[in-house]
């Protein structure tokens, strides 16, 4: 019985998915930048700023409150405390949900196709690398899954349209 249950739930995601067509890519990209910009990274760049996060945070120069932040990359600080919120925001966004919607939801994945083509020049270099590998993807992925490759060909079409359109 649970294997059924199992299975119905994972035809009811895949569903959902499929027929949700008011998320596009474009939203998607904005809620994981609006999500990231609220969790409680602090940003040092060197020693003046760092004393002042330690300041702003509560916290001395002392190894104790030195092993409560964590590093998070790029200049960017945590509290230890705080960095299943990061862990759960990485989640969220992962390059595994960010696949299933693509091959899953035909509008997603063609404003996904148009937005990164525009992002990467499509219309000067004609390489589709850099647009697939910016939603990790490959010509495989493609070629396998009806919803991508549909979205890619009409994507493709309707941007060199638009862009062939601006240049009389």
């Amino acid at each position: 019985m649970k294997i059924k249950q199992l299975t119905n739930k994972k035809y009811l995601l895949k569903e959902k998915a499929r027929t949700f067509n008011g998320f596009n890519y474009k939203k998607y990209k904005e809620n994981r930048q609006n999500n990231f910009n609220k969790l409680p990274i602090y940003w040092a760049f060197g020693e003046k700023q760092f004393q002042e996060l330690l300041q702003k945070l509560n916290l001395q120069d002392k190894p104790e409150d030195l092993k409560k932040l964590v590093n998070i990359g790029c200049g960017g600080l945590m509290l230890k405390s705080d960095l299943p919120l990061l862990k759960n925001h990485n989640q969220t966004y992962s390059s595994d949900k960010l696949l299933f919607w693509l091959t899953h939801n035909f509008k997603f994945a063609y404003s996904a196709f148009k937005y990164e083509m525009s992002n990467h020049e499509y219309y000067y270099t004609y390489d589709i690398t850099d647009t697939l590998q910016s939603l990790g993807l490959n010509f495989e992925d493609i070629e396998r899954n009806a919803y991508l490759k549909l979205a890619y060909l009409r994507a493709r079409k309707d941007y060199l349209k638009a862009c062939n359109s601006c240049n009389y």
